[in-house]
């Protein structure tokens, strides 16, 4: 063993093969490395930038996840002596061939130049990734102009934009000690990916541009046009009422198309609309190949009874499509039910949580004098000052207790709306949703939808899919089986949701890959394509777009106007509402658990009271009649 520090300098090509052994044989996934820190040679100071210029990065991005992938090509060198200390410990380190990352959300790359770059990034599997991944590319090449190595990196921008990733920051050793940090945009003309451009430079311990090193690209599309297609049947045709013109003018007279509009107006897009009638996925996809890129948005509006949520998360992607189900356990009423009609057993809970109350408070009246209760209840006050009311609790003692159980009261029903834990005691009943094709299998429900539904899941690569599509009944749309999917339980079906998806199939050379968003989805839905490049924009509008009202008219107004129509009747049931909502288990749980408490104080004030009063005395007589027979 070396003295000093020294025995802690060991060949990172030692320490990589180590790990290449650990992955090869081991379960697959990268080794866990808490990486040791080295010395940087004092005569290398362009090394030493590039590492306190990765230092940086490293300690001020606003990462994700704390955990990152180090991907070493062979041919680079001692590639952890740019590794500076930060508070990130964690790190799994590759130098194989082939990769497939998986749950990776933060990677950092040391190559030697960009044609080593791409046989890189063409051997990782990235498409599993997280679509907001971050990736750090580090040059060990040098270059007195890094616009040269912007020229050559249209390859490059093509192999992260095929594989939908955006935050990549590459840094370029220049002469003078300078770092050159670039990155790319996805839509630089005509929708397709530009080459890398500076964006920023690192020199003295600091970038001396205002740039941000991973900007928000979203902001400006330039000029890429998207072809808008509405799809059009029967299930879903409500979604999207509106007139089209052969101008390219539209009347946006729904809240798909309202919700449309205001996307395109903020994000910089230009719509161009496509009227045609597409009866199926295959139609659709059909339609793709003749165009560059399409906007569509479509689904069945939803039912009121269900929990309406807004799901923009980003995720890996696949060509998949989405599904949910009904369930008998999500009952979702609206804050007015707080004051009308709620369901029975909420009102059951309350009554005998007041009524207990006043039992408690007229058994604490009646059973001790005034000294006893001025004496027994100054942790009232107590409470009180920790409920920050002390300086308006009421004088008298039945005042004080009402008061203190009232506050108590109204502090656990905020706690069960505002804390987790809470949530999940007081409503356990609500199972997980199903998250993948195989719980939907096992879980025995039953499959049917139209033949639009249907013909999602006609995929003969994928094994689960086909048995889906196998196992699917197909209903008329017009039936009276269809109209029940609405309103039974059990029954998982096609598209009940509302989503916004971008086709292409010239920029993914040829291929058609489906970028799609969630915009309208149920309270459990399988989800198995998350996210994409728009997710970020578009998500923050469609924000706003829910907040100013639009889910109002969209989760009330449509679905009731549809079973008016249908029925013949103004339909009760469907008669919109305010879209506050509140699942009515916490509530409940809520009330039970106060009702417990108060079971538990009366029980208290009972033995007291017993204690006090009864239980003294036969004490005082036992112990007298035990020492007469004693004695």
């Amino acid at each position: 063993m070396l003295p000093g520090e020294n025995k802690f300098r060991f060949s990172f090509l030692t320490c990589g093969l180590i790990l290449s052994l650990v992955t090869i044989y081991g379960s697959g996934y990268c080794a866990a490395l808490n990486y040791t820190l080295y010395d940087i040679p004092e005569e290398d100071e362009l090394e030493k930038g590039l590492a306190d210029c990765l230092s940086h990065l490293i300690g001020t991005t606003n990462w994700r996840t704390l955990t990152f992938l180090m991907i070493v090509n062979d041919t680079s060198k001692q590639p952890a002596n740019l590794l500076k200390r930060s508070t990130f410990d964690r790190w799994y380190v590759y130098n194989k061939n082939s990769y497939k990352l998986i749950d990776i959300m933060n990677i950092v790359i040391f190559t030697e130049n960009l044609t080593s770059l791409e046989k890189v990034l063409e051997s990782i599997q990235m498409e599993r990734m997280e679509a907001h991944a971050k990736i750090i590319i580090c040059l060990k090449e040098r270059t007195k102009n890094p616009e040269s190595i912007a020229r050559l990196s249209m390859r490059t921008s093509e192999i992260l934009w095929r594989e939908n990733k955006m935050n990549v920051i590459m840094l370029v050793k220049v002469e003078n000690g300078l770092i050159a940090a670039l990155t790319y945009r996805p839509f630089g003309t005509n929708c397709k990916p530009a080459r890398f451009e500076v964006i920023n430079w690192w020199e003295g311990g600091r970038f001396l541009l205002k740039n941000k090193i991973f900007p928000q690209k979203m902001k400006n599309l330039n000029n890429c046009t998207l072809d808008y297609a509405l799809i059009t049947n029967d299930a879903i045709g409500l979604s999207m009422v509106g007139k089209l013109f052969d101008n390219e003018e539209s009347t946006l007279n729904a809240v798909g198309w309202k919700i449309i509009s205001i996307i395109i107006d903020r994000i910089n897009l230009k719509l161009r609309l496509l009227p045609k009638k597409i009866r199926s996925d295959k139609d659709m996809r059909r339609e793709v190949k003749r165009d560059t890129l399409i906007l569509s948005f479509s689904g069945t509006i939803p039912t009121p009874d269900k929990l309406d949520t807004l799901d923009f998360l980003p995720g890996h992607m696949e060509d998949s499509f989405v599904i949910a189900y009904y369930d008998n356990f999500t009952a979702v009423h609206f804050w007015k039910n707080v004051l009308l009609p709620l369901d029975g057993s909420v009102w059951l809970s309350i009554g005998l949580s007041f009524l207990l109350l006043a039992i408690v408070i007229q058994l604490i009246s009646y059973c001790h004098d005034i000294d006893l209760i001025n004496e027994r209840y100054d942790f009232l006050s107590s409470i009180a000052i920790f409920l920050r009311t002390g300086g308006s609790l009421p004088s008298s003692n039945l005042g004080r207790t009402g008061f203190v159980a009232w506050s108590l009261l109204s502090y656990l029903i905020t706690a069960a709306y505002n804390s987790g834990m809470v949530s999940h005691l007081t409503a356990p009943e609500l199972e997980r949703g199903i998250a993948t094709f195989d719980e939907l299998l096992k879980s025995e429900m039953i499959l049917a939808g139209t033949e639009v539904h249907r013909s999602f899941y006609e995929d003969q690569s994928d094994p689960m899919t086909r048995k889906i599509y196998e196992n699917f009944k197909v209903f008329d749309s017009n039936s009276e089986g269809y109209r029940n999917l609405f309103f039974a339980g059990e029954i998982a079906t096609g598209i009940l949701e509302s989503y916004a998806s971008f086709f292409n199939s010239k920029i993914s050379n040829g291929t058609i890959r489906v970028l799609k968003d969630k915009i309208f989805t149920f309270h459990s839905p399988i989800i198995v394509t998350k996210g994409s490049p728009l997710a970020s924009v578009v998500f923050k509008h469609l924000l706003r777009v829910l907040e100013a009202g639009f889910d109002d008219y969209w989760t009330n107004r449509c679905r009731w106007e549809l079973a008016r129509n249908e029925t013949g009747e103004d339909v009760k049931k469907y008669k919109p509402q305010d879209t506050r909502t509140i699942t009515v288990q916490h509530l409940e749980g809520a009330f039970f658990i106060y009702f417990t408490g108060l079971g538990v104080s009366l029980l208290v004030h009972l033995a007291e009271h017993l204690n006090h009063r009864y239980i003294f005395r036969i004490r005082r007589n036992f112990m007298r009649w035990f020492w007469t027979l004693v004695q």
